[in-house]
């Protein structure tokens, strides 16, 4: 993070800054504090100490990292809706992906911040975010532009073909997803004839592959 415009705003508030990786830590503290000098800034280097931390000190934003040692980053950020669902959330993360994106929208975290932006623009967010604004860097924003041009799309498919996609996903030919689905062979080749239409794919490998690009599905699911 170089070229931090440092604002010297008047935040009192505790900022959480959660990630793995000490180098990163001390960066994003040291900018803070350059940033927010009344500000208490405090550091998690897993979740279980980002948790702990929360259960007894009350923090006003918390900067997640996706990838910790020791739960997912998403799993830290629906904990802390749950629990505290005062506290708001930044995610400054490496994954750019579309899927990640849509499931961040789907847990209305307040910013996101691509690790690859400049300083000044994670400072922004926070500034924002302690101001009651959301903030989502110019990457975000794109993808999301991204995704909501694809919810057509992904609106287009009925809830059986979701299902059948996901289990082609899986990797289940027909007769599986049949007995599954407790429906026979033919019904689930109209289902799967439909889902190429719809995706204008002309196959199964591609069909998974435009079903996860699109996010309509996530890599795991």
């Amino acid at each position: 993070m170089n070229n931090v415009q440092t604002l010297h705003a008047t935040v009192t508030e505790t900022i959480m800054v959660v990630d793995d990786h000490e180098l990163v830590l001390r960066g994003i503290r040291q900018i803070l504090e350059q940033s927010f000098p009344d500000a208490c800034i405090i550091t998690a280097d897993t979740g279980e100490k980002a948790v702990r931390e929360l259960a007894y000190r009350k923090v006003g934003l918390v900067t997640v990292d996706l990838e910790l040692p020791d739960m997912s980053g998403f799993n830290l950020i629906d904990h802390i809706r749950a629990e505290h669902p005062e506290v708001r959330i930044l995610v400054n993360t490496v994954h750019d992906e579309i899927w990640t994106v849509k499931r961040l929208a789907e847990r209305r975290v307040e910013g996101i911040v691509f690790k690859s932006a400049r300083a000044m623009n994670f400072v922004e967010a926070v500034r924002r975010i302690l101001s009651g604004e959301n903030y989502y860097d110019s990457g975000a924003r794109f993808i999301m532009k991204s995704i909501s041009s694809q919810s057509a799309e992904e609106a287009s498919l009925s809830m059986r073909e979701v299902e059948v996609l996901r289990l082609i996903a899986d990797g289940c030919n027909t007769e599986e997803i049949g007995r599954r689905l407790g429906l026979k062979a033919s019904t689930i080749e109209t289902h799967r004839r439909h889902l190429l239409e719809k995706l204008d794919v002309k196959n199964s490998a591609e069909l998974v592959r435009r079903a996860i690009s699109s996010g309509i599905l996530f890599p795991l699911e």
